[in-house]
């Protein structure tokens, strides 16, 4: 217990500077159980949920005691109780959430568990250009309309895999290529042409051509 508090502190510290706001006033509860199946956040309860077992994935080693029982799964929590998406369509809204907190969790919660490599959902382990080449292979390449659909998709699949990965890195080319300003801004609730005067179209191309550079 102590080993998440200090992860959630750390987790906390970390989104509120990324993102440029103040330390919350009120706790961020935080409950494991084996009965979770997935983690969920309940924004308004200030309530994150998590499986057990995103702290003690398959393959976690037995020790040291100073990592085990960690998982960066803690950052995407606190970034959707604390930013949640005022998309007014829904299933964007959902997208931009969700891809803010992989994005997190792939940026800091690596970092700050070091040294184990840690596969924890959605990239097991892998950068998150690296999982969207992998999975594509495998199950064919999304568009960013089929990539918020899939995000919104309750059955779990490889598609629905590859679409959150896909959301997180192509939030991260948009914050580290545009600026996090531009994102807060569709983030909260403009249209992406609003935002980046620019079509949503082109901006997926150009991430597009980022990742192959990466695997050039």
């Amino acid at each position: 217990a102590k080993i998440v508090a200090r992860d959630a502190e750390q987790a906390l510290r970390d989104v509120t500077e990324f993102l440029g706001m103040p330390r919350p006033s009120e706790p961020i509860h935080i409950k494991i159980s084996k009965d979770y199946p997935f983690p969920r956040a309940w924004v308004q309860k200030r309530i994150m949920q998590l499986p057990a077992n995103r702290f003690h994935p398959k393959g976690a080693p037995a020790g040291p005691k100073a990592i085990r029982g960690r998982g960066p799964t803690l950052w995407h929590g606190v970034a959707n109780i604390l930013a949640p998406s005022a998309h007014p369509t829904k299933q964007w809204g959902r997208f931009l959430s969700e891809g803010l907190g992989v994005y997190l969790q792939s940026k800091f919660g690596g970092k700050a568990l070091t040294p184990w490599p840690a596969k924890f959902y959605p990239a097991m382990g892998l950068g998150l250009n690296e999982g969207t080449q992998g999975l594509e292979a495998e199950v064919g390449a999304l568009s960013m309309p089929d990539t918020k659909r899939f995000v919104n998709d309750r059955k779990l699949s490889r598609t629905r895999q590859l679409a959150w990965i896909q959301a997180g890195s192509f939030v991260g080319f948009l914050i580290e290529t545009r600026s996090l300003d531009a994102f807060l801004r569709w983030h909260r609730g403009q249209t992406f042409h609003e935002s980046y005067h620019g079509t949503l179209e082109e901006a997926e191309r150009q991430w597009r051509s980022s990742i192959a550079r990466d695997r050039s």
